[in-house]
């Protein structure tokens, strides 16, 4: 096996961030990582400490890459709602990230004893995630495109909960048709709020 050099740590962490998104933790082995990152594994040691801490990471990284994403596309955006409905049709999308499941929620699911301390660490960057939902609704609110009764964070939960969904039909292997129709129905519920309270959810 080759490895690069010289080392590139940007690229070798965006490779462990994929790796550990796609197998998790406690399936991810040193050998995958050599394999993923092209370095030694007393390389890997000495880059990053150890497994745990290139996971942690990672994690940072994805709730980093994230967040810059939503605030691009959502919070300064002239339409927060249309980039929220945007959000959502691209699940429909089969090369597109979002249609993965949540790496941090993974994380969180997936926690035994010894990656307990990184699943906090997990659960409090999703925390923030949902957070930033609030405010792209609470910014849509504001700006006139959701009516003036509507709640901001029953929104942003009810949000959360239909994206998951749809993330987790997805990696079901639903009918490409049907699939594509369900994420269309999900978008249009949220567009329909321009003139529809939360009630208009269902």
């Amino acid at each position: 096996m080759k490895y690069a050099k010289p080392y590139d740590r940007a690229a070798a962490l965006n490779a462990a961030l994929f790796l550990f998104w796609e197998r998790g933790f406690h399936a991810t082995s040193i050998k995958d990582l050599e394999d993923a990152l092209k370095m030694r594994s007393g390389s890997i040691y000495a880059a990053f400490k150890s497994k745990e801490n290139l996971y942690a990471l990672a994690l940072e990284q994805y709730f980093q890459n994230s967040q810059n994403a939503f605030e691009k596309d959502v919070l300064e955006a002239q339409s927060p709602l249309a980039g929220l409905v945007a959000m959502i049709r691209r699940i429909s999308q089969a090369d597109d990230i979002l249609r993965r499941p949540c790496m941090l929620i993974k994380a969180v699911i997936n926690a035994t004893d010894d990656t307990a301390e990184i699943a906090g660490i997990a659960r409090d960057y999703r925390k923030r995630m949902v957070e930033n939902m609030v405010q792209g609704f609470e910014k849509a609110r504001q700006l006139g495109e959701l009516q003036s009764n509507s709640e901001p964070k029953a929104l942003a939960s009810q949000y959360q909960t239909d994206v998951i969904g749809l993330q987790v039909e997805a990696q079901m292997g639903a009918d490409t048709q049907h699939f594509a129709n369900r994420v269309e129905e999900t978008a249009r519920r949220y567009e329909r709020l321009q003139v529809m309270n939360l009630s208009g959810i269902s």
